[in-house]
């Protein structure tokens, strides 16, 4: 059985966006100015790619949407595991919710 490498092409891929990104944001006065966040300008710069250039070559946008679905998940399963100081009541209340979470996912 053959290895999927395809997760890792797609982070390698928007890791790389990210890394430009930052650099653009470093150099171009512009975008600090209006504090355009490295994420919205990787997105614009990956979005000419992903429509017309990585579909040539395989690249299917399916994939980016089951990457965001599970990377959500995940981001909120660790707000409800997350430390607060409150009450042991409300601490075990909130372990419970995150073990339904869990189990939901």
């Amino acid at each position: 059985m053959a290895f999927n490498w395809t997760f890792y092409l797609h982070a390698g891929i928007i890791a790389t966006g990210l890394a430009i990104a930052t650099l653009l944001r470093a150099k171009i006065y512009f975008f600090q100015r209006f504090l355009i966040p490295n994420s919205i300008i990787a997105g614009f710069l990956l979005l000419p790619f992903y429509n017309f250039v990585f579909p040539r070559f395989g690249f299917n946008q399916d994939f980016l949407g089951e990457i965001a679905y599970h990377l959500l998940s995940i981001s909120f399963i660790a707000l409800t595991l997350r430390r607060t100081p409150k009450s042991s009541g409300a601490r075990r209340n909130r372990q419970g919710l995150a073990v339904v979470i869990l189990n939901q996912y």
